[in-house]
């Protein structure tokens, strides 16, 4: 428990005292890193510290999280996000995003025209668009607790998610019921077919998946996935061996 309550102070301090510009980490080809949705990019900094041995990473908080405020909407979380990338002028940079961020960093994608490739992690690219209350009742009821009974080992994945977004609870200064609108929204909104303009997006994704089920793709963004053995979590299980896949797809 006191670990948990140094993290919630210590992740506090931060939001406050951090500008929230563009931050960078590393040598070599640019990589922007887009994190997952319910915590800020500083629970990736494993990952991100990593792959700074190969890449100048640049990372930031997404819209709704941290200080960055959010309406809701994901068109105009994107929006924000091309423009404030488009600002740091970063040339031919590779695009990298997990989970809400794999969707962030596709849809930012097709409003940039200097990119190396797209790279998303278990990318929310499925669904389609309903009513808001039906929305929330099927991602609390529907689908997570009859995938925390059919597959036990979820469990602890839960249990940690349940953590991280208690502490962003804690520190963020944020609307937290435009957060999560943002983040289902996302999850359940009609999705545009794959982006034939950029022939470079490859997705590496959990074959265990129960939030974001392999099988639900559309048949294009089938046939860029590659599979990986995991949850919808993986890639922060072993962020050496998450590195040595992102680096097999690298063009």
């Amino acid at each position: 428990m006191s670990i948990y309550i140094n993290a919630c102070i210590i992740s506090f301090t931060i939001s406050y005292i951090h500008d929230f510009c563009m931050n960078k980490i590393g040598k070599g080809p640019n990589l922007i890193f887009f994190h997952g949705g319910g915590v800020r990019y500083n629970s990736y900094l494993p990952l991100m510290k990593a792959l700074s041995s190969h890449y100048t990473v640049y990372y930031f908080d997404l819209p709704g999280h941290g200080s960055e405020m959010t309406n809701g909407n994901p068109i105009d979380a994107v929006n924000k996000l091309t423009q404030k990338i488009k600002n740091y002028s970063i040339g031919n940079p590779i695009l990298l995003g997990h989970s809400f961020g794999g969707f962030c960093a596709y849809e930012v994608s097709k409003n940039l025209e200097d990119i190396n490739q797209v790279i998303l992690l278990n990318p929310l690219l499925i669904e389609s668009k309903k009513n808001f209350l039906y929305l929330l009742f099927r991602f609390l009821i529907l689908k997570n607790i009859r995938s925390i009974i059919m597959k036990p080992m979820i469990i602890k994945f839960y249990i940690k998610a349940f953590m991280d977004i208690l502490i962003n609870i804690f520190s963020q200064n944020i609307n937290l019921v435009n957060t999560i609108k943002l983040l289902l929204n996302s999850t359940y909104c009609t999705k545009t077919p794959l982006n034939q303009s950029n022939p470079k997006t490859v997705i590496l994704h959990g074959k265990h998946d129960s939030i974001i089920p392999y099988n639900n793709f559309q048949d294009g963004f089938k046939k860029i996935t590659n599979l990986v053995d995991g949850e919808h979590d993986w890639c922060m299980n072993n962020v050496e061996d998450t590195v040595r896949k992102i680096l097999k797809v690298a063009t």
